[in-house]
């Protein structure tokens, strides 16, 4: 449970800015970073910066990034999420047109006249008259 007895440092009162530093010395151990907006339910890319002398990393807790069926919540994700719909939806029509395509190609096979193999290859115009 998140109470004043286990925040390590915060930023004091809410203000409206657009970059804040943080300065804690630290002991190695696992920390998570709370990170919320001036105004509540505003949405935004945040970035955020760790420097240590020692082998440090950061993941995203929330929104949940191993969920990749989760409805989309940020404007980001909705209009990954169109953009998705589109993509597939223009992947569907190509492959649709190229089943057709595959069909009259098919067709045009089954309906070739095949070649008379009596007659040779060589052009009318080529042969000389009395000649088999």
């Amino acid at each position: 449970e998140l109470s004043k007895d286990n925040i390590i440092t915060d930023t004091g009162q809410p203000v409206r800015d657009r970059e804040f530093n943080m300065y804690a010395s630290l002991s190695p151990g696992v920390y998570i970073l709370l990170v919320g907006t001036y105004v509540a339910g505003m949405e935004g890319q945040v970035d955020i910066t760790v420097m240590s002398n020692y082998v440090a990393r950061t993941e995203q807790i929330w929104p949940p990034v191993w969920t990749p069926e989760k409805e989309p919540t940020t404007f980001a994700e909705k209009m990954q999420a169109e953009a998705k719909k589109k993509i597939l939806a223009a992947a569907d029509g190509v492959a649709a047109g190229a089943a057709k395509a595959d069909a009259k190609i098919k067709e045009a096979k089954a309906n070739a006249v095949a070649p008379d193999p009596d007659e040779g290859d060589e052009p009318e115009e080529d042969k000389v008259p009395g000649e088999a």
